[in-house]
């Protein structure tokens, strides 16, 4: 059995861990909204979710979704495939090999139709 002490330390740093990844999100929201143009969105989104995929699931889902979101206002074919792989990588890590699966088919397929042989 752990002595009560250890207990409250470890809660308290799992705590400061979620307080500061939601201080970090709510940064990069504010630069995203600052941005110019939905294509800028789209690319910051992209870059987001692809540092982000791996060590923080749920921001890398969240923004590989925005970089969807905004890629589609832009028709940015090129960066809707990117976010397309960025969401896999996300959902992959999340334990869901299958859904990813999918998702990288319809990124590949998205990739070809815009001429980009650099995103798969």
């Amino acid at each position: 059995m752990w002595p009560r002490s250890a207990l409250l330390f470890l809660i308290f740093i799992f705590s400061a861990g979620a307080n500061i990844l939601t201080a970090q999100n709510d940064s990069l929201d504010r630069i995203i909204q600052k941005a110019s143009h939905d294509s800028v969105r789209a690319r910051l989104c992209n870059e987001f979710s692809g540092k982000l995929g791996n060590s923080d699931v749920a921001s890398g889902i969240y923004y590989a979704n925005e970089a969807l979101k905004y890629s589609r206002s832009a028709k940015l074919q090129k960066a809707e495939a990117l976010a397309l792989v960025n969401l896999g990588y996300s959902i992959y890590y999340q334990g869901d090999g299958d859904s990813a699966l999918v998702l990288y088919a319809k990124a590949r397929a998205l990739a070809r139709e815009a001429g980009d042989s650099n995103v798969v």
